[in-house]
């Protein structure tokens, strides 16, 4: 899960992500932390996907890949399993 790490600034971006879907694009907000090492990156509404980069620009490329990946994951854990959509007012 995408946690706020303890005296790391964070700063909010948004990743448009190309899907190969009939979709099109999606867009995730993504934190970046930015450290000594780089960048790191996560997608606080996908818990657990994380990336990061030597740059701002390469953990955004990479954070694409992981997004696409971790949906690829998704859509194979779903097939087989009946599938409901469920609306939420916020």
């Amino acid at each position: 899960m995408c946690r706020v790490l303890e005296d790391a600034p964070s700063e909010i971006g948004m990743v448009r992500l190309p899907i190969d879907l009939k979709e099109g694009q999606m867009k995730f907000k993504v934190a970046l932390y930015p450290s000594e090492e780089g960048v790191a990156v996560c997608v606080p509404s996908l818990p657990g996907c994380w990336s990061q980069g030597e740059t701002e620009a390469e953990a955004l490329e990479n954070i694409a890949i992981a997004i696409r990946e971790y949906l690829e994951t998704e859509v194979e854990l779903a097939e087989g399993a009946e599938s409901r959509e469920v609306e939420v007012m916020i």
